[in-house]
């Protein structure tokens, strides 16, 4: 039987809520995973029942659940195994992270659906030459992350602003104006705006050695103490920005 951590930490974390009104903080590890482990027992015994329904004639005595201490034994030696051939290292990486439960999401576990977005188109002045420099998101919680404004080496149209830098309308950082192939010259505008919150910017930033600024925190709040944005909810300062920017004439 597998564990299903994510899957099993959700449920038993809404039943204990539910029930009690108390959360796994409340509770503490030790307290939380007895939880689980009831959870686990009785689930588990449904599980045995159902399969005998259906006709299954097991030998139980052969059963093993992914937490159990020789699978345990087992994990541990591949994961040291790996980690001794250099597969495993450390890292930064953009992840998926659940801000309830407080952790990364495998990529597996994440349920991608369409959705229907308003795209910003936000000004960003050229220091050199004061024009203006229009670069197309969704994310403008992002923005306070932005350390660059990237263009495709083959979009000509971009090619004259090499070497030149803007000013950011919320920072009033000056950022470079740079050149990477990974930019789809025909989404938006041609441009870019390169921030520390999707895996492709942040492979970027890494390529060209800029400095990583994250700017939301675990918790899916905005972390830039001195900004206005400060402490607002991660899609909540979607909006607010994009209102901020918009009576600015950005």
């Amino acid at each position: 039987m597998d564990h299903a951590g994510i899957a099993t930490q959700s449920k038993v974390e809404d039943v204990l809520y539910k029930s009690t009104g108390q959360t796994r903080h409340d509770l503490g590890r030790e307290k939380f995973l007895e939880k689980i482990w009831e959870w686990k027992e009785e689930y588990a015994s449904l599980f045995r029942k159902q399969w005998a329904k259906v006709g299954l004639a097991l030998d139980y005595s052969k059963e093993r659940f992914t937490l159990d201490d020789e699978a345990n034994k087992a994990v541990q030696k591949v994961f040291i195994d790996l980690y001794n051939k250099g597969y495993i290292y450390k890292d930064v990486k953009a992840v998926s992270w659940d801000v309830k439960l407080q952790t990364a999401i495998s990529n597996i576990e994440v349920n991608n659906e369409p959705t229907t977005q308003l795209m910003y188109y936000i000004k960003y002045k050229v220091q050199e030459t004061n024009e203006d420099l229009i670069v197309a998101t969704v994310r403008t919680e992002t923005l306070l992350s932005d350390v660059a404004i990237v263009y495709n080496p083959k979009d000509k149209k971009y090619l004259k602003y090499k070497g030149m830098h803007v000013i950011h309308p919320l920072t009033k950082k000056v950022l470079p104006i740079i050149a990477d192939e990974y930019v789809d010259p025909n989404f938006g505008t041609g441009l870019m705006k390169l921030s520390a919150h999707a895996e492709a910017d942040i492979d970027i930033i890494k390529k060209l050695g800029l400095e990583i600024n994250e700017s939301i925190s675990k918790d899916g709040l905005i972390n830039w103490p001195n900004s206005e944005f400060h402490g607002l909810e991660r899609f909540e300062a979607r909006k607010k920005i994009g209102e901020f920017l918009k009576e600015r004439i950005y």
